[in-house]
């Protein structure tokens, strides 16, 4: 390394936020959101992640959410609000809060 130059280390978080979703008859449902940006300034000292979903615009949609599932209970409770495929993307490491 030369003078002037500085390692920068950093984790990312293991925990994927979602959107918690309700239609107008109460209806509800998720959506997790990938990981699509990372910014990096060093020289400010900061790291800016930006999430993203798509969910298709529909009229009854009444209230979207973003949820980050802290506890365990909380973790499975939105497994079962999300879709079949993305339960599986999910996976046991995300259910856990690895």
């Amino acid at each position: 390394m030369t003078e002037g130059q500085r390692h920068l280390r950093f984790q990312l978080p293991g925990k994927r936020p979602c959107l918690i979703l309700e239609d107008s008859e109460g209806h509800r449902g998720a959506k997790l959101m990938d990981l699509d940006t990372v910014l990096i300034e060093p020289e400010a000292g900061r790291v800016e992640l930006v999430w993203r979903s798509i969910v298709t615009a529909r009229a009854e949609l009444a209230e979207a959410q973003l949820h980050i599932a802290e506890q365990e209970a909380d973790r499975y409770a939105l497994k079962d609000l999300l879709p079949p495929q993305q339960r599986a993307e999910l996976g046991a490491e995300a259910l856990h809060g690895a």
